[in-house]
């Protein structure tokens, strides 16, 4: 994933598009991005936990399929994730959410499952496969099957 300047992203052949990874560096980003062909592609989007989530004003246009990714989230910082989440979503929306480096309690995952089925439009959460033991991993996908989220364990470190 990659940030890309204005005139560059305007660019891109949308018909040989399939997919794109952006960063978010700042919150004028989602308008960029927006502005984009990349809306009928599988979009992968990164966001720095140095953007306060106050300064999203735009939702993400609907499109194909939403990946969210932000790196080593903390339950310290589920609270912004979460505010960010609302702020970004689009209605009606098919989202994942991956979770790299992660330091998440299972605690901090079942606030992040409540979170995410009162946002709705979220369809998956990503782990890297070794975060909880198996027994742990078995508790959080019973309580995961009551809010409709699936729960993957299936990409290794970054």
């Amino acid at each position: 994933m990659g940030h890309l300047r204005e005139s560059t992203l305007q660019n891109l052949g949308a018909k040989r598009l399939r997919k794109i990874g952006l960063r978010l560096e700042t919150a004028s980003d989602v308008d960029l991005f927006n502005a984009s062909p990349a809306i009928d592609c599988y979009r992968h989007i990164c966001i720095s936990k140095r953007v306060s989530a106050n300064d999203f004003l735009t939702k993400i246009r609907r499109g194909k399929l939403l990946c969210i990714h932000v790196v080593a989230l903390e339950d310290k910082d589920l609270s912004w994730f979460t505010k960010v989440l609302e702020k970004l979503i689009p209605d009606k929306s098919d989202t994942e959410i991956y979770l790299p480096a992660c330091s998440l309690t299972d605690s901090g995952v079942m606030k992040l499952l409540q979170d995410a089925r009162t946002l709705g439009g979220i369809k998956r959460l990503w782990f890297e496969k070794d975060i909880f033991p198996p027994l742990e991993k078995v508790l959080l996908e019973s309580a995961a099957e009551l809010t409709r989220i699936n729960l993957e364990w299936d990409f290794t470190h970054i």
